[in-house]
């Protein structure tokens, strides 16, 4: 039983959900995402699904995005066509923390991180791709970033 099947009417009804310092199992955030049909906000700090496990992300109703301190190796945003909020702090990864799939409503996106040796150089253009956000909130304190 994963953690989301404990309470499916609890969670089946959720707009608004802010986890931290979890561990999940690898089917967790997909049967997260298939129970909960009305998050709108997704926080998520310092929670993971094993260390550099890939987050997919899918969901229709999704406006709100935020992970701080994860331990990621990449969130695939595949199909997300109500986010407009994506909010990255804190990442472990050495490659790019998330690529881009349908988020056809992206608007504000928001990467903060202490680059390290062993990051790599994070490119923009390739990072955000052909998106039209509006408003970009970048903040790397190192040089990490062109």
């Amino acid at each position: 039983m994963s953690f989301f099947d404990s309470c499916p009417n609890t969670f089946g009804c959720l707009a608004r959900l802010t986890l931290e310092n979890l561990r999940l199992g690898e089917s967790a955030f997909p049967k997260f995402f298939s129970i909960c049909k009305q998050p709108e906000f997704l926080f998520l700090h310092n929670c993971d699904m094993g260390i550099q496990s890939l987050l997919e992300v899918e969901h229709p109703q999704l406006s709100e995005l935020v992970i701080a301190s994860g331990c990621f190796k990449r969130v695939h945003l595949k199909w997300a066509p109500k986010l407009t909020i994506l909010k990255f702090s804190i990442f472990r990864s050495k490659d790019d923390p998330f690529c881009l799939g349908y988020v056809p409503l992206l608007q504000t996106v928001s990467i903060i991180n202490t680059a390290l040796s062993w990051h790599k150089m994070l490119k923009l253009s390739e990072l955000l791709g052909k998106t039209a956000i509006s408003n970009l909130h970048l903040n790397f304190r190192s040089e990490k970033v062109s």
